[in-house]
């Protein structure tokens, strides 16, 4: 009986997949003014089109609250923390500016 659970368990091992770097996840989230949801999504859009072509940056995703089209998270996968830093200099300033406004 052991060895026929051991057999059983053997091809859900063998799928599994290991990469042996590990990556640098970053998930930061957001929420939105009343009636300022459409602004903020087309602003967090225009940060990704700048960071998804960032060396190092392996996916960036925008994601929006099935329940609350105003609350929203990014989801950031990188190749190391420095790649992740060096990204910041891709964003213009003035972009920056926007969100520091933002009480």
């Amino acid at each position: 009986m052991h060895q026929r659970a051991a057999a059983q368990s053997a091809p859900r091992e063998a799928a599994l997949h290991f990469n042996p770097i590990m990556t640098i996840t970053r998930i930061n989230t957001f929420e939105a003014k009343s009636g300022q949801g459409a602004d903020l999504r087309e602003f967090l859009s225009s940060i990704i089109a700048l960071i998804i072509e960032a060396p190092g940056c392996r996916s960036v995703e925008l994601l929006v609250g099935h329940d609350d089209s105003g609350r929203f998270a990014i989801l950031e996968i990188w190749e190391t923390i420095e790649a992740h830093k060096a990204s910041a200099s891709r964003i213009p300033p003035k972009l920056f500016q926007i969100v520091s406004d933002v009480p």
